[in-house]
C-alpha cells in the first residue's frame, strides 16, 4: 500500500478516483482519471461564483487568490518561483509563448527530434514555413540509450543553433531523455532549450533549476489529475524580458490610457497571461497539486516505476512481443510502449478494452500500443491488461491464419 505524506493510501485514493470503479485505466499519460476531491472543487467554485455574482468584490478577490494559488502550486511542483511561472491553457500553449516570443529569424536553427509530439514538431514547422527558420530533426532510435540520445544532440549542435527543443519524456515511447546533460551541450553551443515536460509532470521529482533548462511548459490534465484547459510555463527569469508575448492582453502594459501613452511591462511573466481565464477549473487544478503533494511525488515516481517494471516483465511473455519503449527499464517511466509482430497496434488496443475494458493508446511513431501505469493502478490490474494483450495478439493471428 502506497503512502504519503499525509493519511492518504491507494485503496482509499482509489475509492475516490470514479473511473477506476468501471475500467482498468492506463492512459493517464493522454489525460487522467480525476479525483472527486477535483471534481468537487470545480463544482464547488462554480456554485459560489453562481451564487453571490461573477464579479462581486468579494468574489473578484477569491478568484484572484485562486490564481495566485495555481502559480505557486506550478512553481512549487517544477522547483521554480511563481515570478517564473505563467498559466496557460495547455503544454502546447506554453511551448508556442517560449518558441514564437523568441522571434527567431530567417537561417536561425531549431534542433528537435523524431519522438517528438506534434505540439513540439508542428510549430516548428510553422516557422520554419513562415520565418525560415531551420529546423533538424534527429533521429532517435528505440534502442538507442541517453549516451546515445546525447551523442546525436551533441553533433546536431556543432551547427550553430538557437534553440533545442525537445521533451523530458517521449510521449511515444516513455524514453526519458538525459535533459540536464543535453542543458549542458545546448548552453555550451550558445543554445536556448525549451522542454515539453508534460509526461513528466506528475509522474516524477521535476526541478527545472536542476535541470538547467530554459523554458519548461507543462499541463495539469495527465499524471497530475487535474482538469484539462490548465497549465503553465516556467521561464528562467534573466529571459522573461527578453521573450516577448505574442498574443497581447491587458498584462502586456505596464501603463496605458485612452489618449495613446502605452508603457509595455517587459519583465514580469505575467504579460504572457491573456485575460479572462476558467477560474473553477484552477480550483480543481489547486485541488490536484494538493493531493499529489500530500502523497508525494517521489513516492508516487517509486510506484509507478514498480508497476511498470511488472507490466514489462508480463508482457515480454507474449510471443512477438517488442518493446519500443526503452530496452532497460531504468531509462523509461510509466509510459510502456510495445508492438506484436504481425498485428497492428490498435488491434491490441481494441482488444484490451474489449477484453477486460483495459484504457490504452495506440501511437503512430514508432507503431505501438502504450499503456501507462499511475501509481493507483494495482498490480492485479497490471496482470490482466498483460493477459488481455495476450488473448487479443492469439485472436488476432489466429483469425489470420
Amino acid at each position: 500500500m502506497l503512502t504519503g505524506g499525509g493519511n492518504m493510501d491507494i485503496d482509499t485514493l482509489r475509492g475516490q478516483i470514479p473511473a477506476l470503479r468501471n475500467v482498468i485505466y492506463m492512459n493517464w499519460g493522454w489525460s487522467g482519471a480525476k479525483p472527486q476531491p477535483v471534481l468537487d472543487a470545480i463544482a464547488r467554485q462554480m456554485a459560489f461564483e453562481a451564487r453571490e455574482s461573477p464579479t462581486a468584490p468579494h468574489v473578484l478577490a477569491q478568484q484572484k487568490d485562486i490564481e495566485a494559488q495555481g502559480a505557486a502550486a506550478f512553481a512549487g511542483l517544477l522547483g521554480a518561483s511563481p515570478e517564473e511561472v505563467a498559466l496557460t491553457q495547455c503544454t502546447t500553449e506554453g511551448i508556442n509563448i517560449a518558441l514564437n516570443g523568441l522571434r527567431l529569424q530567417r537561417g536561425e536553427r531549431i534542433v528537435t527530434c523524431n519522438l517528438e509530439h506534434p505540439s513540439i514538431l508542428v510549430p516548428c514547422y510553422h516557422l520554419r514555413h513562415t520565418a525560415g527558420v531551420d529546423v533538424e530533426v534527429v533521429q532517435l532510435d528505440t534502442r538507442d540509450r541517453p549516451a546515445d540520445v546525447l551523442a546525436k544532440f551533441e553533433a546536431a549542435l556543432r551547427t550553430p543553433t538557437r534553440l533545442v527543443a525537445l521533451s523530458h519524456v517521449a510521449y511515444c515511447t516513455g524514453l526519458r531523455l538525459p535533459l540536464r546533460e543535453i542543458c549542458d551541450a545546448a548552453h555550451r553551443a550558445g543554445a536556448l532549450v525549451l522542454v515539453d515536460g508534460v509526461q513528466a509532470f506528475g509522474q516524477m521529482p521535476v526541478d527545472v533549476h536542476a535541470l538547467d533548462c530554459d523554458f519548461y511548459a507543462v499541463g495539469g490534465q495527465k499524471w497530475l489529475l487535474g482538469p484539462d484547459g490548465v497549465g503553465a510555463v516556467y521561464i528562467r527569469r534573466e529571459l522573461v524580458e527578453r521573450v516577448l508575448p505574442t498574443t497581447i492582453g491587458p498584462h502586456a502594459a505596464l501603463e496605458y490610457d485612452a489618449r495613446g501613452r502605452f508603457v509595455p511591462d517587459t519583465s514580469h511573466v505575467r504579460k504572457f497571461e491573456v485575460s479572462t481565464t476558467n477560474i473553477p477549473l484552477w480550483a480543481g487544478m489547486v485541488a490536484a497539486a494538493r493531493l499529489v503533494q500530500d502523497i508525494g511525488v517521489g513516492a508516487i515516481h517509486e510506484r509507478i516505476n514498480l508497476l511498470a517494471r511488472r507490466l514489462r516483465g508480463s508482457l515480454a511473455r507474449v510471443p512477438g512481443l517488442v518493446f519500443t519503449s526503452p530496452a532497460d527499464p531504468a531509462d523509461g517511466c510509466g509510459l510502456v510502449a510495445f508492438a506484436v509482430e504481425g498485428v497492428p497496434p490498435k488491434d491490441i488496443t481494441e482488444g484490451i478494452w474489449q477484453r477486460v475494458r483495459a484504457v490504452g493508446r495506440s501511437v503512430t511513431f514508432p507503431p505501438a500500443t502504450r499503456l501507462a501505469v499511475h501509481a493507483f493502478n494495482t498490480e492485479d490490474e497490471v496482470d490482466w491488461a498483460a493477459q488481455a494483450v495476450y488473448e487479443a495478439a492469439a485472436s488476432t493471428t489466429s483469425a489470420k491464419d
